[in-house]
């Protein structure tokens, strides 16, 4: 996503999210991740949003498109991609949100139980699956993705059903990038 190690990412999600601790890099200053309650007012999240001034914004789309009108581009100087998640976004409402912001929206695909899974191809292509963790699998009757997550400490997931439909791509990508993708 064009981040470098000492960027902001700022995430607006659920205060579970916010929980989780610290790696060693992000103790020393690198990639640094923020949080900010989801539950908080838009407001609230406004001004937390201004005062980090974040390079990376990754949040809900129904947040987005009211922080869009609230924060939009005049405040926001290091802002240069959003990750929206969690909700359907449409294409007019990522188009609302670029035009508030100033900068490019992407989207990804995860789960709670397993993370993240795909990011969206900066082509926008179809979203590219993380293949170094995940191991994804097309049903082939029903086209329901199947997940098993290569790297858990606590319990492993092994052909986990989402219940989510899409294609797996394994062609090459013009964005350069080689992991499949799901379309």
């Amino acid at each position: 996503l064009g981040l470098r190690a000492r960027d902001i990412h700022l995430v607006v999600a659920s205060p579970e999210a916010q929980k989780r601790g610290r790696n060693v890099l992000q103790r020393f200053g690198f990639f640094r991740r923020e949080y900010v309650s989801a539950d908080e007012s838009t407001e609230a999240i406004a001004e937390r949003i201004e005062a980090l001034n974040p390079h990376l914004l990754q949040c809900y789309p129904s947040h987005l498109l009211l922080l869009a009108e609230i924060v939009g581009r005049r405040r926001l100087t290091n802002l240069r991609r959003i990750i929206s998640a969690g909700e359907v976004r449409t294409d007019e409402a990522r188009a609302r949100m670029e035009e508030g912001f100033g900068a490019v929206v992407t989207n990804y695909y995860g789960l709670k139980e397993l993370g993240m899974i795909a990011w969206e191809c900066l082509e926008r292509k179809g979203m590219h699956i993380n293949w170094d963790l995940y191991h994804v699998e097309e049903m082939p009757d029903s086209h329901e993705l199947v997940v098993t997550l290569l790297d858990d400490d606590a319990m492993p997931f092994i052909r986990y059903n989402t219940l989510d439909r899409g294609r797996l791509e394994f062609a090459p990508c013009p964005c350069g990038c080689s992991f499949p993708r799901i379309v």
